[in-house]
């Protein structure tokens, strides 16, 4: 049985909630299909989370945090925004910015919120 870290989970889950949100929102009001928004958000996530959360754990004991979160939250937005593009139809630009607008929401979130 694998051990599961429950600060990764609380964070895997909020960022899935939060990125639902930002895109939910943003489907809303471009007139996209929010269904398929939300999949992409929450299995993007899903994908790149535990990746990140690797990095961000090889970098937390040596530096300052949030300047190399952005740059990788940056990197998952880019990833990311391939979801965005394939399987809700948005084009380039729509697929970066709204994969840079629900991970920028994830980050603001992690550097604000106490743990």
């Amino acid at each position: 049985m694998t051990h599961v870290d429950p600060l990764q989970l609380q964070a895997l889950l909020s960022s899935i909630a939060l990125e639902g949100i930002v895109v939910f929102g943003w489907g809303s009001w471009a007139k996209f299909d929010r269904r398929s928004l939300v999949w992409v958000a929450c299995g993007t996530t899903c994908i790149t989370h535990p990746f990140l959360w690797q990095m961000w754990l090889q970098l937390a004991p040596t530096s300052y945090i949030a300047p190399q979160a952005f740059a990788l939250e940056i990197m998952v937005a880019g990833v990311e925004s391939l979801g965005y593009r394939w399987a809700a139809g948005c084009s380039w630009g729509q697929s970066l910015g709204l994969s840079f607008m629900a991970n920028l929401a994830s980050y603001l979130v992690s550097v604000f919120y106490p743990r």
